[in-house]
């Protein structure tokens, strides 16, 4: 079965090649065109496969970018976020230590220590006020240092009621 098949291929071939000896005008063309197509199909095989190649190497950037964007934007939104907490504990220390500094000063206008209590806060705003107070005081300071004394005083009755109701956060 196999015989038969050789051996008509082999007479095909034969006459073919005398086909082509004999009418060499007519196949040399032919042949020819044969190669240039076979050689241009095989550079636009190569082309098509680079430009998809490219194609994919370009989506795929394209999607390393949005993830950059994407990292980017999660980086931007968390750099807010810690701005803002940031922020507002700027704001506690800044309010605490202003607080802290009218303290010291209402302290050092009655003339007392830090380490004091409300009672002893009392205490020496009484002598202090009885001592300037200008209706006994006729000096010329007495009435200013009788409004210091008084305004010390007062910050200092609310920061205590402040205090007693509200802890400060620091």
């Amino acid at each position: 079965m196999v015989f038969p098949v050789i051996v008509a291929l082999a007479l095909l071939f034969l006459v073919a090649v005398y086909f082509a000896v004999t009418y060499w005008y007519i196949t040399l063309p032919i042949v020819v065109l044969a190669v240039i197509s076979i050689k241009y199909h095989r550079i636009r095989k190569r082309k098509r496969e680079e430009r998809e190649f490219k194609q994919e190497m370009f989506a795929e950037e394209q999607a390393r970018e949005r993830q950059r964007e994407r990292q980017r934007e999660r980086q931007r939104e968390e750099d807010e976020k810690n701005y803002e907490r940031y922020e507002n504990a700027y704001e506690r220390i800044r309010q605490s230590l202003e607080q802290y500094a009218e303290i010291k000063h209402c302290l050092w206008i009655l003339g007392l220590d830090a380490n004091v209590r409300y009672s002893q806060v009392k205490k020496r705003h009484r002598e202090l006020a009885l001592k300037f107070h200008p209706d006994k005081n006729k000096s010329s300071y007495a009435s200013e240092k009788f409004k210091d004394i008084q305004y010390a005083y007062s910050k200092l009755k609310e920061i205590h009621q402040g205090r007693v109701k509200e802890k400060i956060k620091c």
